[in-house]
């Protein structure tokens, strides 16, 4: 008898090749911040925030569960190196750097 193919669905497929877009890896950073910085971060009306997302692709979500907390936990997912660096350019540019 024939050998019958391997049972797999995907044979005879070409694998895929690793990220063909050049694209970096999506990782996923926290950012510890004082509330203040976080208002800072959002802008008016969300507005700085915005812009940072349009600016970087990166998914950005603030924590500030604890309505007293003085900070508050910003995530980022996605180009966290670049995304982070814009974010300390914005907070700087405003007076109140990230340590």
């Amino acid at each position: 008898g024939q050998p019958s193919p391997p049972p797999s669905g995907d044979w005879g497929q070409p694998s895929q090749p690793p990220s063909v877009s050049g694209k970096p890896p999506v990782s996923v950073k926290v950012l510890r911040m004082q509330s203040m910085q976080i208002r800072v971060l959002l802008g008016k009306g969300g507005l700085t925030i915005r812009d940072i997302i349009a600016k970087t692709g990166a998914d950005i979500k603030f924590d500030q569960s604890k309505r007293d907390d003085p900070e508050g936990d910003v995530t980022i997912v996605g180009n966290v190196e670049r995304t982070e660096a814009v974010i300390r350019d914005v907070l700087a540019s405003k007076g109140c750097p990230l340590r």
